[in-house]
């Protein structure tokens, strides 16, 4: 990429390759709006100025012959259509940007997306103004807004992919996880964590009254049915009867992932470690993936395949482990920051990460090779947070 700058910048391209780099790194340029408010970067940046914006959070569907892309920038929503074509013998992704005027609605950061489950015109967002919305996505419009009591700012949200009741529960720095229905726009149940901030939430895929949260270093597995206590606490020493103050991590846990048959919960935390729990007794597996560095405090997001592939955001890096065995299998570079988001589409087996860089990078499972990526510039007023 510097390479092609370079080159660029001298006069020394060729014509062919200079489509090609065009079309790899389409840019964008969107304008915030100039309503007073201090504008902020997504949680956790420290960034000097608001010239710049990240790839926070992905998610993606196939709605009919369309695979559709959905990613949060500050406080926009952006949504993409891919298609696939070949352009002088290389696979490249384009796309046709369609932005939802979500800073009238955000007065701040978006932090997470999430398409309906069952549904290609319906997703879910929450964001820092505390407050959860849906949104139709053809008529570019709310349909639903909820707003949890006694939660001033949203970090993150999960809809239950296994329930036929539209379930949303909610991450925010305040204790306790509200569970919302979205039928009536309200929070018929509140699972009551007395461990701190919630960093991170997360279904199962098999089974709709299973939920796990992560609360600074402990991960917790509940029952919905229960929400006075957890159903699990997570003990990394494998203690039968774990005290309150056993811990599931030596940092911040800032991610959760299920395996596809929802017998194994994988947790990732700032300590560079990653450990996978038996989701019926709630033993820590002897799997050993090894040290990954993670220091970001900000929620990130992991990936599986049908391959018993995992995908981990490390840095500007995605390391890809064997599930079964932890063996590190292949490293994925190709961003220059921060990898936060990574998502794995079955359809194309293909895999999507997006990150600080304000990149979206599209790699092939075949022989792990980036086929295109995205660029993203947004522009904003300057002095911000």
């Amino acid at each position: 990429m510097i390479r092609d700058l370079h080159d660029q910048g001298l006069g020394l391209m060729s014509p062919g390759r200079l489509r090609r780099v065009a079309s790899d790194r389409l840019a964008v340029k969107l304008r915030l709006s100039r309503q007073p408010g201090s504008f902020a970067t997504t949680e956790g940046l420290s960034s000097a100025s608001t010239s710049t914006g990240s790839a926070a959070d992905l998610s993606w569907l196939r709605p009919r012959r369309r695979q559709s892309e959905f990613m949060t920038c500050r406080n926009l929503i952006l949504k993409f259509y891919l298609h696939s074509s070949t352009v002088i013998g290389l696979h490249q992704q384009f796309a046709t940007l369609l932005f939802f005027r979500a800073f009238e609605l955000f007065h701040e950061c978006v932090c997470c997306v999430q398409w309906y489950p069952g549904s290609v015109k319906i997703i879910t967002s929450s964001g820092k103004d505390g407050s959860l919305r849906m949104w139709d996505v053809c008529k570019r419009v709310v349909c639903c807004e909820v707003k949890p009591v006694r939660e001033n700012r949203l970090t993150q949200h999960h809809q239950s992919p296994a329930s036929k009741i539209p379930l949303v529960a909610v991450a925010s720095p305040s204790a306790g996880i509200p569970i919302l229905d979205l039928r009536f726009g309200k929070s018929p149940m509140r699972l009551k964590n007395t461990l701190g901030p919630v960093t991170y939430v997360q279904w199962s895929p098999t089974d709709e009254h299973t939920i796990a949260s992560a609360a600074e270093s402990v991960v917790l597995l509940w029952d919905v049915r229960v929400p006075s206590k957890p159903l699990l606490r997570m003990d990394m020493s494998n203690s039968r009867t774990p005290a309150t103050t056993s811990t599931s991590h030596m940092g911040l846990v800032n991610c959760l992932e299920f395996s596809l048959d929802g017998r194994t919960l994988i947790s990732y935390g700032t300590d560079n470690a990653i450990r996978m729990w038996d989701t019926q007794s709630g033993v820590l597996s002897d799997v050993n993936c090894g040290s990954v560095d993670n220091y970001v405090r900000v929620s990130v997001r992991m990936a599986l395949n049908r391959g018993r592939r995992m995908f981990v955001p490390s840095r500007h890096h995605i390391r890809v482990f064997d599930l079964d065995t932890g063996e590190r299998v292949h490293n994925l570079k190709g961003h220059m920051s921060d990898v936060y988001c990574v998502r794995y589409n079955p359809h194309f087996e293909m895999l999507h990460s997006g990150g600080r860089d304000r990149n979206i990078i599209n790699w092939t499972m075949q022989n792990y090779k980036k086929t295109g990526s995205i660029g993203l510039e947004v522009r904003g007023r300057p002095g911000g947070t």
